[in-house]
């Protein structure tokens, strides 16, 4: 063998070493923030189960600010309802955004709600229209139905507003997946 083709054959196996020993530690740190997710996510619902809502607003909203959709939901919901904290719609609404434009179809239901009542921001039949149309695709049956019932109060106009914006979400959704 000459000598340039065998530092060849060990430069590549000390390379695939090197990659192999590098994936299995990458493998063990997602492995390890997987099981501190899941940890700290049941001690939240925990927390929120036995009524704790101040330890499970916070946990959850660690979780939120990290990217969780759930957390962020459920986070959303807290600030609805006012457990652990003061009630905020619009503090809600923030959170149920986050959650949504990740696919999370109850907070998109929420979010469409929220909108469709106009208790605590404007109605907005648009956005309520758009939210639950995305649900909608998503196989939620009773966001089809209540879609029905914000159309029969819509403008022409508005609906197509509405579709677009779906149009525009899912270009959007499209395009961040490729990336």
């Amino acid at each position: 063998m000459r000598p340039y083709v065998f530092k060849f054959y060990l430069l590549s196996l000390l390379f695939l070493t090197t990659a192999c020993v590098s994936l299995d530690s990458k493998n063990k740190e997602v492995s390890q923030q997987t099981q501190d997710y899941v940890t700290n996510y049941y001690a939240a619902l925990a927390a929120y189960e036995r009524s704790d809502y101040v330890v499970a607003l916070a946990s959850f909203k660690k979780l939120a600010i990290a990217g969780d959709a759930l957390s962020q939901l459920y986070v959303g919901n807290m600030y609805e309802r006012g457990e652990g904290v003061a009630q905020s719609v619009e503090e809600a609404v923030r959170w149920y955004r986050l959650a949504a434009e990740q696919g999370c179809v109850d907070a998109q239901v929420n979010l469409a709600e929220v909108y469709s009542n106009g208790v605590g921001v404007v109605r907005d039949d648009v956005q309520a229209y758009m939210w639950l149309t995305v649900a909608a695709e998503q196989g939620e049956f009773g966001a089809q139905q209540e879609r029905r019932a914000i159309e029969a109060r819509m403008t022409s106009e508005e609906i197509i507003t509405a579709q677009r914006w779906v149009a525009e979400w899912h270009q959007l959704k499209h395009s961040n997946s490729r990336e």
